[in-house]
């Protein structure tokens, strides 16, 4: 009555008189005794009447009998202490404490009302020109913005340490993605873009973002205005690019109210960046309001950043005067617009005291923990000057069932290829996984075959439960029957949207292996590392890349990476020797190594 100024009818009294019955325990319900069958059985009638019964009516649905989600115990003083800890007495309580404070939550309906983030970050393999937007005019982007992987783990990090419901949805930055996120029902309340900004030749402000090739797309602003003219446009944005100030209009008069910016005539470092957006979000997913987490943010900005870098910035004098020179610290880089708007808002507000539970980050489209079903090795971190093959293999990929990367030994076949899975894993193009298979294993697991005494049938079922196993699957499963030929088992996957990686396919074998997928399946692409193009037959045409030399400068690059001990001299010979053959610099590097070569 005191919470809800209700009056509430009178409880009438409970019994004095209970017998053999605790005194503060409710009164246990009677039933009526059991008639006992003295072992006769029921006649047909009566088990009709029975079944009549228990069936429900055609056409109506049986009801059922309401539960309330929560089970309320009276807990006494006379009960075990260890009473207080069950689950019954938590979830009676918690339910309580939402009830008082006006918010009733369901059990199984604890992800609904999540507030609703979007991560949209643009990673372009190569550049073309703004003005003339072809294939042919390859540049490699030098983007100076922070990784996704990192800020990905960085952002998992404080949604699981933060008390606020909140469902982040990381993708790749394009037009269409864009589109996508800002036309949905559901609200958002944050948009944060990664990307990188820029001005073309005639002056003109552009965010760098990427298509489904790999190709950096130049959105200008008035491009951008179009985007968003009848989009849901989110409250706060935060536009992490440098010059975004330009940008921020259009964002504010598509109706947001809260922008977070670079200064238009100023670049951003990596390292302020990841800084900035770290505590950012670290304050704002806390109950902060919107100006307090960017106050706290640049201060942490200055603490740390600021001290190390800063930008010089030349001011003009009068006549006779020398030139101002001032520094601009990272700090000062980031806005917060409108300057004259209400940014004491909470967007992410805290709910109770009560801790809540732990939520999993959904998976969406760009995750390094998408459907991988099997080990694939990863991306050497000296993989240098292959964007241009990546974006070549990735834009036939979309549109042809077998691409064939072909090159001479140690061209760098391998590391293409794993760059390719890197790329459209990340940005989740193919639903049924992406997997890797190394056919020169398969290849000495058939020499072996052939050795023993194995008959040609068992010979051809170890061989493709060798590769079922490389794929991490199991053909004893039921759902593939114990497949004895490549044919058959191609069949049990025939309707999957993959993406199948034979490596090293140099034998007849590797040719068999491709050929049957390729005609059996209907949806599975295949990627194939040869060192001369294979030979399919009748069957489908393959595309073919050519693997090519590392420049000068990749070359350069990769023995400072390897071997940043070496001179400038031993760093030209090495260059001249190798060819442009990456596999060469390493196997040179290690047989130095070996023999105690280090300061060559």
């Amino acid at each position: 009555q005191l919470l809800f100024g209700i009056d509430l009818p009178e409880v009438p009294a409970p019994p004095t008189a209970r017998p053999s019955i605790s005194k503060d325990s409710p009164p246990s319900p009677v039933y009526p005794a059991p008639v006992k069958n003295e072992g006769k059985k029921p006649s047909n009638v009566e088990m009709q009447q029975t079944n009549q019964k228990k069936k429900p009516s055609p056409g109506r649905m049986p009801r059922k009998p309401f539960s309330c989600p929560v089970k309320v115990a009276r807990i006494t003083s006379e009960q075990p202490r260890h009473r207080r800890d069950s689950s019954g007495f938590r979830d009676a309580m918690n339910y309580l404490h939402d009830l008082v404070i006006g918010r009733c939550v369901c059990k199984g309906k604890s992800g609904d009302g999540a507030s609703r983030v979007i991560y949209l970050h643009a990673d372009p393999l190569v550049s073309v020109d703004a003005t003339q937007y072809a294939p042919g005019k390859e540049v490699p982007v030098d983007l100076e913005i922070p990784s996704l992987p990192s800020e990905r783990h960085t952002l998992e990090q404080i949604v699981d340490k933060c008390p606020s419901n909140i469902n982040i949805n990381f993708r790749h930055l394009s037009r269409m993605t864009l589109g996508e996120e800002l036309t949905s029902t559901e609200e958002i309340r944050l948009l944060h873009l990664s990307a990188h900004g820029t001005t073309t030749r005639e002056g003109r402000y552009a965010l760098v973002m990427e298509n489904e090739c790999g190709y950096a797309d130049f959105c200008l602003l008035y491009r951008l205005t179009k985007l968003l003219r009848h989009c849901n446009v989110p409250k706060c944005v935060v536009l992490s690019a440098c010059y975004s100030q330009m940008a921020a209009k259009i964002f504010i008069q598509a109706g947001a109210e809260h922008i977070i910016a670079c200064r238009a005539d100023q670049r951003i470092m990596d390292t302020s960046a990841r800084y900035f957006n770290r505590f950012f979000y670290m304050a704002l997913f806390n109950g902060h309001t919107v100006r307090r987490a960017f106050a706290i943010a640049k201060g942490n900005v200055a603490a740390v950043v600021d001290a190390e870098a800063g930008t010089v910035m030349r001011a003009p004098g009068r006549e006779g005067e020398d030139i101002k020179q001032r520094v601009v610290l990272e700090s000062e880089k980031f806005v917060l617009l409108p300057e004259d708007g209400d940014h004491d808002v909470v967007l992410f507000p805290c709910p109770s005291v009560r801790q809540q539970p732990r939520r999993r980050m959904p998976r969406r489209s760009i995750s390094s923990e998408s459907a991988l079903n099997n080990h694939i090795p990863p991306v050497p971190a000296h993989a240098l000057g292959r964007h241009v093959q990546v974006s070549r293999c990735v834009c036939l990929l979309q549109n042809h069932r077998c691409v064939n990367i072909v090159g001479r030994r140690k061209i760098g076949k391998s590391v293409l290829a794993l760059m390719c899975i890197q790329y459209v894993n990340e940005r989740n193009f193919f639903s049924d996984g992406v997997y890797f298979i190394d056919l020169a294993k398969l290849l000495r697991a058939q020499n072996l075959l052939e050795e023993s005494s194995a008959s040609p049938e068992e010979s051809q079922a170890a061989l493709v439960h060798s590769f079922a196993k490389a794929m991490g699957l199991r053909t004893n499963h039921p759902d593939f029957g114990n497949p004895t030929t490549f044919q058959e088992f191609f069949q049990t996957i025939s309707r999957w949207h993959c993406l199948l990686v034979l490596d090293h396919a140099n034998c007849a074998l590797g040719a068999s292996i491709v050929s049957q997928l390729v005609r059996v399946t209907h949806k599975a692409k295949v990627l194939v590392t040869s060192n001369i193009p294979i030979d399919l037959g009748d069957g489908p045409m393959r595309q073919v890349v050519w693997a090519k030399e590392l420049s000068l400068g990749s070359c350069r690059e990769l023995i400072r990476v390897l071997a940043p001990w070496k001179n400038e001299q031993a760093v030209t010979k090495l260059v001249r020797e190798s060819t442009g053959s990456p596999g060469v610099i390493r196997a040179s590097l290690e047989s130095e190594m070996k023999t105690g070569g280090l300061h060559a």
